[in-house]
């Protein structure tokens, strides 16, 4: 009979912690939207990983390197983040960075490991990004700088 309940304590328990991460994950990526670095510092010290994914896959590196902050995206790297994580559709954080036009960010990505000749699962790599969403997301660019 303990074991019983034990086991079932520790499911409900795990299926806490697991909704606790994914709240803690939403909360990193509002942090990471708005630019607030010490918000973001202080919800990975309350237990967020660097290297959560969301549903499609997408870290909050990725994010960082979506919305141009190398300040981010250089605290997230020197908190383990993994450079070269891929989203659902294989993309990495250089090719977000690449696609919305953050050379600094790329830049720094490559400082760090990212491989700049990772595809995509077309085979698409991030020149690729750059040169055909570049255009495009030049002006979303300065919403978010």
């Amino acid at each position: 009979m303990e074991n019983k309940k034990m086991n079932k304590i520790y499911k409900l328990d795990g299926e806490f912690n697991k909704w606790k991460l994914e709240v803690l994950y939403e909360e990193l990526i509002t942090a990471i939207k708005r630019k607030n670095l010490k918000e973001i510092k202080d919800i990975i010290k309350s237990g967020a990983s660097v290297n959560a994914k969301d549903s499609v896959k997408i870290t909050p590196l990725m994010w960082g390197a979506r919305i141009g902050s190398v300040k981010i995206a250089k605290f997230l790297i020197e908190k383990g983040a993994d450079v070269n994580a891929k989203d659902i559709g294989g993309m990495t954080a250089l090719m977000y960075a690449k696609a919305y036009c953050h050379e600094k960010v790329a830049r720094l990505l490559i400082e760090s490991g990212a491989r700049v000749k990772a595809r995509d699962i077309d085979g698409h790599d991030a020149d690729w990004y750059s040169f055909v969403y570049g255009h495009i997301f030049k002006h979303e660019k300065d919403y978010y700088d």
